[in-house]
């Protein structure tokens, strides 16, 4: 596990949280621009996906990644 500069265990779930909800939003606009559709079918789409889950199972540190690592699992994960 890559060290960011603090301490796990001073991020709350609260925080793990927002910064879940703002990583998801910035994928969604990418994804719904890249693919020409609104972000409410994109937000639709990727409410049913595995990613999802995962975004908001704090366990997995998907909240600390970027929108575009996101996006590519994503999109990898629609497509099998």
């Amino acid at each position: 596990m890559k060290n960011l500069g603090f301490e796990e265990k001073s991020i709350t779930d609260k925080q793990r949280e927002s910064c879940s909800v703002l990583v998801m939003q910035r994928l969604l606009e990418k994804y719904s621009e890249k693919h020409n559709i609104s972000f409410d079918e994109a937000f639709s789409l990727f409410a049913k996906s595995q990613i999802y889950n995962q975004l908001f199972d704090y366990e997995t540190r998907l909240w600390a990644e970027g929108p575009d690592y996101l996006l590519k699992l994503f999109e990898d994960n629609i497509n099998i």
